[in-house]
């Protein structure tokens, strides 16, 4: 992890020799006009009662109102922790912190009758709490089962989720300098951080992502959709071992067994009312996983028909599944399991790849269509046609090596609208 860089702005502040490592000392001059405030005195003679049945030390009725003045002064104190991405500089959340948000941080010193900013606990609230609106990577512990006799991971009902990481210590302790003296901005880096999936002593950390949108899809279908992500949830693929779609499944495909009828595509152009329909989603989202992870696809076609709920995310990049007739395959070809987590969120799927890096980066370059296809692009020794959309993957392997492929989607027709808004193409990379 990167170390956290602090920057003030608005005020300079000169640290005090005499600083103490887990609390700043703070004991202001008082005048004599203070203590004699009637107020202030009365909460001093109302402290030291309380000192006295708790068999405290107390102090002096002076004493203890210079230090509840003391307080007071703290209690105004504030200060707005700034924190910033520390690859781009771009601005993530501001956190505005003071004694009344956070009281615990300002204790009570009975030997010394003083008020103190106590640094162990800011880190502590810190650690324990994190930074409001800043995520926290998660990393999860997992053990190997098999459900429905799929190979899978349990990981007690939790996800590997990428965050943001920072240095606790070293913020709680500007945090503690700065509401002791004066109120301003600190400025902190945070560092993003993959989350990771611990097993067998190993540590798998995202390879790819899969991202599809399932938005516009009638109520039946986004069941289905749900459904069939689910089902590739926690799958994991040993090295050296083929992903099967088609073998996830929660079979029967019947609507007596939460499959319920929505359209699917039969004989190439006909839409009728099926069970399972929508199940495609869940392999072309794999699909997607698959292909920004850098994994060697075995078997894959796309949709006879162009389906807009396949458009977003990935214009051409689907893969249709008919169980005992068409599959979606690919292979782990890396040194360690692989582990997919699967879920979606609201009308987004999505499905991660976590493996063991070996090095290997991955762009996509697309689409392309028979109107802005590079000359040098050909399909069995022929231009691209009216009909197909390509892709081309770039696989970066650490020795050097660039595997490049084209991935070729053949549909029956494509709408023009598709084929003039996307006159430009990209080049994506997906973690």
């Amino acid at each position: 992890m990167k170390h956290t860089h602090i920057f003030y702005t608005g005020v300079f502040i000169t640290l005090l020799a005499v600083m103490n490592v887990s609390a700043w000392f703070v004991y202001a001059d008082v005048t004599s006009a203070a203590i004699a405030d009637p107020a202030l005195m009365r909460r001093a003679e109302r402290m030291q009662a309380r000192l006295v049945r708790r068999n405290l030390p107390s102090a002096s009725i002076e004493t203890l109102a210079k230090a509840l003045q003391e307080r007071n002064r703290l209690l105004r104190q504030r200060a707005d922790v700034e924190f910033v991405d520390s690859e781009t500089g771009t601005g993530l959340t501001v956190w505005s912190v003071s004694f009344h948000t956070n009281p615990t941080w300002l204790t009570y010193d009975a030997k010394k009758a003083v008020f103190t900013v106590n640094e162990q606990v800011i880190q502590e609230t810190i650690q324990i709490f994190g930074v409001p609106s800043l995520k926290q990577p998660n990393h999860v512990e997992a053990t190997r089962v098999i459900i429905d006799s799929v190979p899978r991971v349990d990981t007690n009902n939790a996800r590997a989720v990428s965050g943001w990481t920072y240095d606790a210590q070293t913020i709680a302790k500007h945090i503690a300098e700065f509401l002791s003296h004066a109120s301003g901005t600190i400025k902190v880096s945070a560092t993003e951080t993959l989350g990771t999936i611990r097993i067998d002593g190993k540590e798998l950390t995202l390879l790819g992502t899969g991202h599809s949108d399932f938005s516009t899809s009638l109520h039946a279908r986004a069941v289905n959709v749900k459904k069939s992500i689910s089902n590739i949830h926690n799958a994991i693929i040993e090295p050296g071992e083929v992903f099967s779609y088609n073998d996830i499944l929660d079979y029967p495909i019947a609507s007596s067994n939460g499959w319920p009828n929505a359209k699917v595509i039969f004989g190439g152009w006909e839409l009728r009312d099926a069970p399972g329909g929508g199940i495609c989603q869940g392999s072309t989202t794999v699909f997607r996983s698959a292909l920004y992870a850098g994994l060697p696809i075995l078997i894959r076609k796309s949709h006879s028909l162009y389906v807009h709920y396949y458009e977003k995310h990935g214009v051409g990049l689907d893969a249709t599944v008919f169980p005992g007739q068409q599959d979606f395959t690919f292979l782990n070809d890396t040194a360690g399991p692989l582990v997919l987590q699967a879920y979606t969120d609201g009308f987004d799927g999505y499905v991660h790849v976590y493996g063991i890096p070996d090095g290997r980066t991955v762009t996509l370059e697309g689409p392309y269509f028979a109107p802005n296809a590079p000359h040098d692009l050909l399909v069995n020794g022929r231009a691209l046609r009216s009909t197909e959309i390509a892709w081309i993957r770039h696989v970066y392997k650490k020795d050097g090596v660039v595997q490049s492929e084209s991935l070729i989607s053949r549909y029956n027709s494509i709408p023009s609208s598709v084929i003039k808004k996307y006159t430009q193409p990209t080049i994506a990379s997906g973690q």
